[in-house]
């Protein structure tokens, strides 16, 4: 399943942004992000205080709608994204350490290691949430 540019969901376009903390291996949490967005580019990189801040770009939304049907959690899901719904954006936290163990978990800012601030901007996001995750209910 190749989640990109459906007729329903128009344009999709993910912006993933993470700190990198001192105790973590840089390595082990851009495989988070690749975890769940298989086709992320790091765009950039940039000191916030004791960590690094990475952003990645990617538009394929496959691995993401995969591990949440694949978890049974559609519904919980499309609540959340349907929650953050604003004109053109739909907006999300995941955690970082389940992401690297390639799992879907929704987090609240504040996590104690940090997690993975997800922003998909679309021209539809009620399509992008359908496409993502089942469909409408």
């Amino acid at each position: 399943m190749f989640i990109h540019c459906g007729a329903d969901a128009g344009t999709m376009r993910a912006t993933i942004e993470t700190c990198v903390h001192p105790t973590e291996d840089p390595d082990r949490v851009v495989r988070a992000v690749l975890n769940i967005f298989p086709d992320a580019v790091r765009e950039s990189a940039e000191p916030a205080g004791h960590a690094e801040r990475l952003v990645f770009l990617a538009t394929d939304m496959s691995g993401l709608a995969e591990r949440l049907a694949n978890q049974r959690i559609l519904d919980t899901a499309r609540a959340i994204f349907l929650r953050s719904l604003r004109t053109g954006a739909v907006s999300f936290r995941l955690n970082k350490q389940a992401a690297f163990a390639g799992r879907v978990n929704f987090t609240d800012p504040g996590s104690p290691l940090g997690d993975l601030a997800v922003t998909l901007e679309t021209d539809d996001p009620e399509g992008a949430i359908d496409a993502i995750a089942g469909g409408r209910r």
